[in-house]
């Protein structure tokens, strides 16, 4: 799995104080804040992902449903549909457009992608970015992540993914964040994919 096994630990215990879901979808496990998700291949689940949904939830996600759990209410609560994850997980197939990884991290906690096609800029929290990890990669079993990359212009969600592992986020809307926009129409006006300048 890219994802590092501790960040993704502490991003999953802080969505679980206000509320955290857990799935077996698609042939896989799925812990998701609802605002990122991330999708391991049964066959590979580590002992220690099972170990962090045991820690959380104390039991496994029955097959093909999802349930929802927080401090709140910390028994497993199955949801009626798995409409909404499923149509994520079925998102990945429409990726078309690479995003560039920028070198500008702005507020201290957000890192900077720009579009592929129309360089417009996007915000990703810097814990959850920094959760894909390549050391984390176990080359026997799996290769590189393809991403950061998404699908469309308008408000794209943020993937990451190989052939075990999917990971996706929602970016922050940068006009909710003391970012100012001056700086990002002039972000905007430069090509950051520095292997694909003509």
């Amino acid at each position: 799995m890219f994802l590092h096994q501790t960040r993704l630990n502490k991003m999953a215990k802080e969505a679980y104080k206000s509320e955290l879901f857990i799935g077996n979808l698609a042939d896989g496990l799925v812990l998701s804040s609802g605002k990122w998700l991330v999708w391991v291949d049964q066959f590979y689940v580590s002992n220690k992902l099972k170990g962090l949904v045991m820690e959380l939830a104390g039991c496994l996600p029955r097959t093909n449903s999802v349930f929802k759990i927080s401090r709140k209410d910390p028994r497993p609560e199955y949801l009626e549909s798995d409409a909404a994850y499923i149509s994520i997980l079925k998102a990945f197939e429409r990726i078309d457009t690479k995003l560039v990884e920028t070198p500008l991290i702005v507020n201290e906690n957000l890192k900077l992608l720009q579009h592929g096609k129309d360089f417009s800029i996007l915000g990703v929290p810097l814990n959850w970015y920094q959760a894909v990890d390549k050391y984390s990669i176990d080359y026997s079993i799996e290769g590189e992540p393809t991403g950061p990359c998404c699908s469309g212009t308008l408000n794209p969600e943020v993937y990451w993914y190989n052939s075990i592992c999917k990971y996706m986020v929602i970016p922050t809307q940068l006009s909710t964040v003391k970012v100012h926009p001056e700086l990002i129409e002039t972000l905007e006006t430069i090509n950051f994919d520095t292997k694909n300048k003509s």
